[in-house]
């Protein structure tokens, strides 16, 4: 199973004096950073280290780190520029709100269009269809809650070309504006799978922990790439087993 393109969103208390801060966040990066991309305004400042692809936007209510590059060490990369955020915003009351990430499975040996039928089989629960119709494709969306985060999940059986295409053109999927493209060097890096499950999920929570720290941020990323990685995996064996027989 493969972590494709991710985003993490974390709220803090309006810095009333972002404005100033911002310009003091500026100069310990060009001090401490070797940034390979760079924005900035008097609302934003963002930054992108060792890939382009993989960066941090920082505002006066938050920050969001989004991987589009595919990595395989995810959003680690920007933990330096996390370090200078806490030591020159000094933000208060930060939290996780809400994170996307998209996941997939080879289906090896699986015939594509026997694994879509069998998918559209299985979620309609309907094996024959009057006039002569047959099932040949679905995908399923579901939503999810838990003690303090809520979660929606949208997969089905893809082709290498399907594949591709959710992962550069998010607008295919329905939960299109919650998780970055992924950038085209990251999808031709290795060859695609013939046939895969696609796995998209968003979660959002309104109770999440304080962080006070680079560790903490670290800590609410792996809650949610475990999360994933375990719903993924959920519906990912099922299918497997399912289209094995």
């Amino acid at each position: 199973m493969r972590r494709w393109t991710s985003v993490y969103h974390f709220d803090w208390t309006p810095i009333i004096t972002f404005g100033v801060r911002r310009l003091n966040l500026l100069e310990w990066m060009e001090k401490n950073l070797d940034p390979v991309a760079f924005s900035d305004t008097e609302h934003h400042l963002g930054v992108a280290l060792l890939d382009k692809n993989i960066r941090i936007v920082v505002h006066r209510s938050g920050m969001v780190l989004q991987d589009a590059a595919a990595s395989a060490s995810g959003v680690s990369s920007l933990n330096p520029a996390i370090e200078g955020v806490f030591e020159i915003l000094e933000p208060k009351s930060v939290v996780l709100r809400a994170a996307a990430t998209a996941w997939s499975s080879e289906l090896a040996g699986i015939d594509y269009n026997d694994a879509r039928a069998w998918f559209a089989r299985h979620t309609s629960g309907i094996d024959s269809w009057p006039y002569g119709f047959r099932a040949i494709d679905a995908s399923a969306l579901m939503d999810l809650e838990a003690h303090d985060y809520s979660a929606q999940v949208e997969w089905g059986v893809v082709s290498a070309p399907e594949l591709a295409e959710r992962l550069t053109h998010t607008q295919e999927g329905r939960m299109s504006s919650n998780r970055p493209p992924a950038s085209g060097l990251a999808i031709g890096a290795e060859p695609l799978p013939a046939t895969s499950l696609f796995v998209d999920m968003s979660m959002r929570s309104e109770h999440s922990d304080v962080i006070s720290d680079t560790k903490g941020i670290e800590a609410a990323i792996q809650f949610v790439d475990t999360v994933g990685s375990s719903i993924a995996s959920s519906l990912i064996e099922t299918a497997v087993k399912e289209t094995g027989n």
